[in-house]
């Protein structure tokens, strides 16, 4: 028993673009399916806190100070009565933001290391040091892509296949698990679409291919729609957020989903789809990231200067 799930809706997206190109597409609102622990972030971690609880370990994993990851792991972990350590880049911070007090009040332990040092987080030596520091743990890599995590979105993949009719999924990728286990759920029968959130795509693509065993060849990495990398933005993405969510009460996430969402956009356009396909847009959840831009988890008032022209 993992935590509750909540069936997300699948909304038709109605735009001009779409109905010229002659395709349809869906908007699957998986950032519904749980208030705290949303998006992909329910399916990858959940066999690592489930592990986590058999071995009777407290669960340790990296990240920023906005990170989805380390405030779905903390939520998750607090519910089901697992100790939970966040390792995270850079600080301790003079206001530690919204995202370090809520995993603070859901009681995960936290321990800044440098950015230098956070590169090398995952080495013998740092992790050698944090059990002197911590103890015993699991450890569930930056972004949660392991192979607990692979198994829960081909779980997944398997729901998507037998509960919608599809002929192309689209999603962000970021550290590439998520894709990876719904590559592996398909199998070849559905083309996967990835829209990468860093710069560097064709890293991406080899770590694809590890993680998803090369089980398909049904699939592509799109990585012209970064918008200037990882958790950079810029004000015509802003603005493309705060339209969608006007016209179609949408929210979507600076980081991941509308970058994504526009680059689908741009290959329909482009005619990059055959009339008639059926194409499901997968909203991986992560709003709360939008703290870290905005006043609030939805497009308002930025009040970050991250964003470039």
């Amino acid at each position: 028993m993992f935590l509750p799930y909540q069936e997300p809706e699948c909304l038709t997206l109605e735009l001009p673009e779409i109905a010229l190109r002659e395709v349809s597409v869906k908007i699957l609102r998986e950032d519904q399916n749980h208030e705290e622990v949303s998006g992909n972030k329910w399916w990858r971690l959940k066999y690592n806190l489930l592990q986590a609880s058999m071995e009777r370990k407290p669960i340790l994993t990296f990240g920023g100070a906005f990170s989805n990851h380390l405030y779905a792991t903390a939520a998750a972990a607090a519910c089901l009565k697992i100790p939970s350590i966040g390792i995270v880049r850079g600080g301790p911070f003079p206001t530690p933001g919204p995202t370090l007090e809520f995993v603070r009040q859901k009681g995960m332990a936290l321990h800044h290391i440098s950015k230098e040092k956070y590169r090398e987080k995952e080495s013998e030596e740092v992790i050698k040091e944090l059990h002197g520091l911590f103890g015993e743990f699991l450890v569930v890599p930056e972004g949660g892509s392991n192979e607990a995590a692979i198994r829960g979105c081909e779980e997944w993949g398997q729901k998507l296949l037998s509960t919608y009719d599809f002929d192309v999924v689209c999603l962000p990728v970021g550290s590439g698990g998520t894709v990876s286990g719904l590559i592996k759920a398909f199998g070849g029968r559905k083309e996967v679409i990835g829209f990468s959130a860093l710069k560097d795509g064709a890293q991406l693509v080899e770590v694809i291919k590890k993680l998803s065993e090369n089980s398909s060849n049904r699939w592509q990495i799109e990585s012209g729609f970064h918008f200037g990398g990882y958790a950079k933005t810029k004000p015509v993405l802003i603005d493309f957020m705060q339209k969608i969510y006007a016209d179609k009460k949408l929210p979507l996430d600076a980081v991941y989903t509308s970058k994504a969402l526009w680059g689908l956009l741009a290959l329909i356009e482009m005619g990059r789809f055959t009339p008639g396909q059926k194409i499901l847009f997968i909203h991986t959840g992560g709003l709360q990231g939008n703290l870290g831009f905005f006043n609030s988890k939805f497009p308002g008032v930025l009040r970050s200067h991250r964003a470039k022209a």
